[in-house]
This record gives structure tokens, C-alpha cells and sequence, in this order.
């Protein structure tokens, strides 16, 4: 569902307190009956007094992280199509509830509290800077992680990511298949510099073989998510993720990709309207900082 309906709600963050009231949160835990399609569904999200239903195509999912769960095995387009023929002949039309759920998406997408910068400036700068059909590949970095929650999107299979696997390294190799798949589509990729660098010498395959993704780099230096959460259990100590890195300007140069290099959100939205025009393999390197928690 594209995050222009009222009905994309978007992604549950943590818990409600009374400091930061979420309520996306609140709806999700006030509701008794979950339908959960095509998806494993972490026990983490729901209380085990709320009823799931859950609909796969592997009997082995069902019911694997929540034990009050009705299971359909199934396909789930076949699946859903079946289910909405049998619910339309039981239930009635209801009242619309789309002005609740509009005011939920509004007070989630405008409330300062749950807002992370810089991180949220660079999101929107994505956002801004790639067309609405345009495809996203993520990386396991900190960028990535705020955008899960916090990036729209308008269109089926347009968002990527290796999400619970937590494949680091794998938004680039990810991206250039993507692109050998959807030519026709603008393809970026959104790597932190130590994920990058685990396959930074594929950008010799783009070149190659003219697969032009986007790759966008932030580069801080470090393994920042490691070394953010070594500091803060133990002293302000981290231990092996400070980088040595590349120039990656003169690394894009050496493959014979376009290097473009920005700080801000306002230049990463320019570089990337510039960089899809190209049609051409291009690397957008973000040097950033330490940045908080995203979570």
C-alpha cells in the first residue's frame, strides 16, 4: 500500500511513555486481532493477549513467534483474495475510520519527539532527491535504519533491505542486480562506509558492465552503530571499529565512476537529482559525523 493511503500506517516504534506518546504504538497494542500476512512477525510486537492470524506460504512460520496465533497456510495474494470472499459474505459495510487513521499517520510523521537528526533531514533529502518510482536498496547503517521507519514509499518492490538477516555489505551487490532486473527504474543504494567497503570493488562490475546505480556512502569513519553502542556500555570505550579509509573520490575516479561528494541534506537532495540524470555508475559520498541512536 503506497504511503500516500491513509491505511499505510507505517512501522510501530518501540513504547509508548508518557513523555513520547506513539500513537501508532497505542493503536497497535489497543487492537485485539492481528492479521499478519507474509510476514514473521517477531514476538516483540504483540502481547500474548492479542489474537493473530497469520497467513504463509511455509507451515514452519506459522505460529514460530507467537503461540496465540490461528494459522492459514497459503500463498498470499490467493490467500487474501479468498479470505475478503468469505469476510464480504459475513460482514456489512462499516463506518470509515480513515480521519482516525489520517490523525495517527499525521501526529507520527509531525511530532518533534520522535524525530532523529540528522538523520531525519538526510531521509527526507532521499525522499526529495529520488523519483517516486525510483528503487532503494539498504545496507545494514545507521541512515538505513531510521529510513525502515521513517522513508516512504509509493510502490510495490521498491524498498530493500536484508532487515533481520543483517547482511552488512550487501546494499551495493544488492543494488546492481536490482538494476540488471528494473533498467528502466532509477536504482540508489544507501551504504555507512565500513558496509561499503566489504564490496566497494564491485563499482569495476557497474562500470563493466553498465549497471548505473547510485550508490550513496556516509561515511563516519567507523562502524558507527558498534562504536556508538560500545561507548555507551562500556565507559565511552570502543574497541576495532575505527576505519582507515579510502579517498572515495579518488576511488570512484581509479574504476572510472563519478564521484560527488556532499554534507548536507539540501546537497545530497541536488546530488542525486544529478546523478539519476547521468545515467552513468556514480558514488555520492556524505561525510557525517557521530550520530545518535536511531532507535
Amino acid at each position: 500500500i503506497s504511503d500516500k493511503h491513509y491505511l499505510s500506517l507505517g512501522t510501530p516504534q518501540g513504547r509508548s511513555t508518557g513523555e513520547s506518546k506513539d500513537e501508532l504504538r497505542d493503536f497497535f497494542n489497543k487492537t485485539d486481532v492481528i492479521l499478519a500476512i507474509g510476514t514473521r512477525f517477531a514476538t516483540a510486537n504483540a502481547s500474548d493477549s492479542q489474537k493473530i492470524i497469520q497467513i504463509d506460504i511455509d507451515p514452519k512460520e506459522i505460529g514460530r513467534n507467537n503461540n496465540n496465533t490461528l494459522g492459514i497456510e497459503g500463498d498470499a495474494k490467493r490467500g487474501m483474495e479468498q479470505l475478503l470472499f468469505a469476510v464480504q459474505s459475513m460482514i456489512g459495510p462499516r463506518k470509515s475510520r480513515k480521519a482516525e487513521l489520517e490523525k495517527i499517520v499525521f501526529n507520527r510523521t509531525n511530532n518533534p519527539k520522535t524525530r532523529v537528526e540528522p538523520q531525519a533531514s538526510f531521509v527526507e533529502a532521499l525522499r526529495e532527491g529520488i523519483p517516486e518510482d525510483g528503487i532503494v536498496v539498504t545496507d545494514m547503517t545507521i541512515m538505513a535504519y531510521y529510513a525502515r521507519a521513517n522513508f516512504p514509499t509509493y510502490h510495490p518492490r521498491s524498498y530493500f533491505t536484508s532487515s533481520y538477516s543483517g547482511n552488512l555489505g550487501s546494499g551495493y551487490p544488492t543494488a546492481l542486480g536490482v538494476k540488471v532486473a528494473r533498467p528502466d527504474k532509477p536504482v540508489i543504494s544507501i551504504s555507512g562506509d565500513g558496509g561499503f567497503l566489504f564490496n566497494s570493488q564491485e563499482l569495476s562490475t557497474a562500470v563493466q558492465f553498465g549497471i548505473n546505480v547510485v550508490a550513496v556512502v556516509f561515511n563516519d569513519g567507523a562502524y558507527g552503530n558498534v562504536k556508538r553502542d560500545m561507548k555507551g556500555l562500556f565507559d565511552n570505550r570502543s574497541l576495532g571499529v575505527e576505519l582507515v579509509n579510502p579517498d572515495f573520490m579518488k576511488l570512484a575516479d581509479a574504476y572510472g565512476v563519478v564521484g560527488m561528494q556532499t554534507d548536507t541534506p539540501d546537497g545530497l537532495k541536488q546530488c542525486l537529482k544529478d546523478a539519476i540524470s547521468m545515467e552513468r555508475p556514480v558514488l555520492i559520498e556524505v561525510p557525517i559525523g557521530e550520530m545518535p541512536s536511531p532507535f
